[in-house]
């Protein structure tokens, strides 16, 4: 969970295998996620405030 405001860097690919599970939960205002080339993968569940593809 990011919970303070800040500059985040992924260090390598996340799976997150169940809709059950929450991969990244930001619950701060400014927060920046850099991927930094990797990827987060798993089901697509969204809250409100969250676009997915």
């Amino acid at each position: 969970m990011l919970s303070q405001p800040g500059a985040y860097v992924l260090t390598g690919n996340l799976d997150n295998p169940s809709e059950n599970t929450i991969a990244i939960e930001i619950t701060a205002e400014r927060v920046h996620l850099d991927l930094n080339g990797f990827r987060i993968k798993g089901t697509n569940v969204c809250g409100e405030d969250t676009t997915c593809p």
